[in-house]
């Protein structure tokens, strides 16, 4: 099982500035969820993947909104 992340960048008028950003990580099926006992241990491998997958993401489209800063001051001063 998968879970994607998408995250883009659009201004007040909702055009989109910057392609968006995609993430992908697997995830335990949600049948992996059967026994009790294993819960902890089950939840922690979908946890830890879908952290990383969104602190990647929150880092490209931090990088991405940059730019678009940068070009925009970039614009400004001509």
């Amino acid at each position: 099982m998968k879970i994607r992340f998408i995250a883009e960048i659009t201004d007040e008028q909702g055009k989109l500035l910057k392609v968006p950003v995609n993430v992908e990580t697997e995830v335990p099926e949600i049948t992996e969820f059967e026994n009790p006992e294993d819960f902890y241990e089950t939840f922690d491998k979908f946890e830890r993947p879908v952290i990383e997958a969104r602190n990647l993401i929150a880092q490209e489209i931090t990088k991405d909104y940059l730019e678009e800063i940068v070009f925009f001051k970039e614009r400004e001063k001509r």
